[in-house]
């Protein structure tokens, strides 16, 4: 299973593919939606889900780690995590 480093924490993360789970949300810098089509897989139950939706690239980890209403519209929060030790899932 593909994996990486978070860099500032230095917790390791497996992930996958999402499949058709996957969702479309602004990055966290703004501007253009993208799509998110990674699960990442959280360690701990403090978050109270298994998984967030995520972007996996080389060096960087977009992460949707929160949601918030506003004028009854929901929002996605993302993070921007840079990563170290990434690890590409082979061919099953």
């Amino acid at each position: 299973m593909p994996s990486f480093k978070h860099a500032d924490t230095g917790v390791f993360f497996d992930y996958d593919d999402a499949g058709p789970d996957a969702i479309l949300a602004p990055p966290p810098h703004g501007g253009r939606t993208m799509v998110y089509p990674h699960k990442v897989y959280l360690n701990n139950e403090v978050h109270g889900q298994g998984w967030r939706h995520a972007l996996v690239k080389g060096g960087v980890a977009y992460v949707i780690t929160d949601e918030r209403e506003s004028d009854g519209m929901t929002w996605l929060v993302a993070e921007r995590w840079s990563i170290t030790s990434h690890v590409k899932g082979g061919a099953s």
